[in-house]
């Protein structure tokens, strides 16, 4: 029988007019860049500062190394449709994107979850939690995560299950905190997790948009905007609000900050 076979997509890009392109290009290089800064700088405060060597750390920095390798994935084929005449994509390459990026966002949401039940262990079990999440266990559950999510077909159930794991999370350690009679502990518990529940709202509430909203509600230049959205802001984000909001991280960069510049004027050498 007559058959077609697709071998190439069409990529529609973000605009005809060759002046926005080359503003797109500019800007979409200068966010890559941060999120390569934001990240990897994060990645390595958090591995030279031995003050950050706890779980919650861990699991942020392989946060971080997600957010680079998401950012990284939509990065070539958007900067694709802005510098080449020939807007296209082949057909075993937009799998091959597609497959990897599921893969990444499927880590991206496993690693949440673990870090929900971190913050819920830290909480509600602080005599146990030393024992329970052991450096061997952090290590095994980010393993997990990267072994798990490569089975392409798990990839709905992979964020259906770490979603009801931190909400399950969430409403036990509220429960928790409600129980602590000081206001300042309270507040102390709620801010730990202010950064995770940030990061996880902003990332959930784009994905829904898209794909949990009506096929009557569809306009394609707003899917673009949110998908702008969740495949660069979102990684761009992620080392702000761990940074901004994070007592320790502001000590570690401070700490981190002296001693460079102590460096710089000699005040380190004996």
């Amino acid at each position: 029988m007559n058959h077609t076979a697709v071998t190439e997509f069409i990529l529609l890009g973000f605009t005809e007019n060759p002046k926005l392109q080359v503003i797109l290009l500019v800007m979409f290089l200068l966010i890559y860049l941060l999120i390569l800064v934001g990240n990897l700088g994060m990645v390595t405060l958090i591995r030279i500062e031995s003050r950050l060597h706890t779980p919650m750390y861990f699991f942020l920095s392989n946060l971080a190394l997600l957010d680079v390798g998401y950012a990284t994935i939509i990065t070539s084929s958007t900067l694709i449709t802005l510098v080449t005449a020939r807007k296209v994509i082949l057909f075993t390459g937009c799998a091959l994107q597609f497959f990897f990026l599921c893969v990444v966002l499927s880590c991206e949401c496993y690693l949440l979850g673990i870090m929900a039940y971190n913050r819920f262990m830290a909480i509600c079990n602080p005599l146990l939690y030393t024992v329970i999440m052991s450096k061997q266990f952090c290590v095994l559950l980010v393993l997990e995560s990267y072994f798990m999510n490569i089975h392409f077909t798990c990839t709905a159930v992979v964020i259906t299950s770490t979603l009801l794991i931190i909400l399950v999370s969430y409403i036990y350690i509220v429960v928790t905190i409600l129980k602590i009679s000081f206001i300042k502990g309270r507040h102390k518990a709620f801010s730990t997790c202010a950064s995770h529940l940030t990061a996880i709202t902003i990332l959930h509430e784009a994905g829904s948009f898209i794909y949990l909203r009506p096929s009557s509600k569809y306009l394609m230049d707003y899917d673009k905007i949110i998908s702008l959205l969740y495949t660069f802001v979102i990684p761009m984000l992620n080392p702000l609000i761990y940074s901004l909001r994070n007592k320790e991280v502001n000590q570690a960069f401070q700490r981190i900050k002296l001693f460079l510049t102590g460096c710089k004027h000699g005040d380190w050498f004996f």
